[in-house]
């Protein structure tokens, strides 16, 4: 599976670097459904997600909101806008209740000044966040909606995902609305096929909360490939 922006986390930094950082931030808390910012607010912040999960979303021009990722604890929000100085191109909202450090963009810029090894973070989450949208730009525009599905279920397994047994578990609450605005497609689309793949034991869903019970088996379907 490809590299995913959520990959590139901050705690990848060493002790020294990321012990520092986080002196210097502070802390804020959201309940679930509150907005961090909204697109066009100035990108005068960035984040870190502590614990809970944060959902970043767009709206086109034509007015429809595209749900471009989750981020889960590990995951930064922000920092190259902050960088750059413009507006945020998304809004960030927390899926649930959620705890975040951060830091204003004039701290952000003299640590990334005097360590190149934070330079290179940024360089690699900014790598990692264009290979994702290009993949799934791909995927929209090219493939089924039953590989579409699949592969945001596997992604967010990736980001957000714990291993209990054999399963892995989704950790936040994934709703139908979610993985349909995530793949492109329709609620009525995304129950029918979750339904056909707990009929064959691929996922189980209770809940809003969704487990992979046979990663293979999704894997399978993402790729296409015959039984």
């Amino acid at each position: 599976m490809t590299t995913l922006a959520a990959d590139v986390k901050l705690t990848a930094l060493p002790e020294e670097t990321r012990s520092h950082l986080f002196s210097l931030a502070q802390k804020r808390t959201l309940q679930a459904g509150e907005f961090l910012f909204h697109q066009g607010d100035e990108a005068a912040y960035a984040y870190f997600v502590e614990a809970g999960h944060i959902k970043l979303t767009q709206v086109t021009l034509e007015g429809d909101e595209i749900v471009l990722s989750v981020v889960g604890p590990g995951g930064m929000i922000g920092g190259i806008v902050t960088l750059v100085g413009t507006e945020y191109p998304v809004s960030a909202q927390a899926v649930e209740d959620s705890a975040l450090l951060y830091w204003h963009r004039d701290i952000l810029y003299r640590e990334v000044e005097q360590d190149g090894r934070l330079a290179f973070f940024i360089l690699r989450m900014l790598a990692a966040r264009f290979q994702d949208l290009q993949n799934r730009y791909r995927e929209l525009i090219s493939e089924r909606v039953e590989r579409r599905i699949a592969r945001t279920l596997l992604r967010l397994a990736v980001q957000t995902g714990r291993r209990e047994g054999d399963k892995v578990v989704i950790a936040f609450p994934v709703t139908r609305q979610l993985l349909a605005d995530m793949s492109g497609t329709t609620i009525y689309t995304v129950s029918r096929i979750l339904r056909r793949w707990e009929e064959e034991g691929l996922i189980e869903s209770e809940r809003q909360h969704i487990s992979i019970l046979s990663p293979h088996g999704l894997v399978r379907v993402a790729e296409d490939l015959k039984k």
